[in-house]
């Protein structure tokens, strides 16, 4: 029998928590649990998109806009501007500075 999922958080916990989640942050607000995520991601049919492509080893984030915009909410646009982009340095991925 597999367990029962924890309670979602309320509006105001995820605006009170971190613009950055991780999966079972994300999990808990979506109602999934991390095995449901993780078939979801594999197919493509996951409510939210990983702010980075899936890598062996480094952990799952999630913009907490994307996760309230998937719950129905609208995002304010001050948190939008405080999630991190996808788009990636012009130095690389190296933490270089660009010249």
């Amino acid at each position: 029998m597999p367990k029962p999922l924890p309670t979602p958080p309320t509006l105001s916990e995820l605006l009170a928590g971190p613009v950055v989640l991780n999966l079972p942050q994300t999990c808990r607000a979506l109602g999934l649990s991390e095995d449901q995520a993780h078939e979801r991601l594999a197919r493509g049919t996951s409510p939210v998109d990983p702010i980075e492509p899936r890598k062996r080893g480094v952990p799952l984030r999630f913009r907490l806009a994307d996760v309230l915009a998937a719950l129905g909410f609208p995002v304010p646009g001050s948190l939008r501007e405080s999630a991190p982009s996808l788009s990636p340095s012009p130095a690389g991925d190296h933490g270089e500075q660009a010249a």
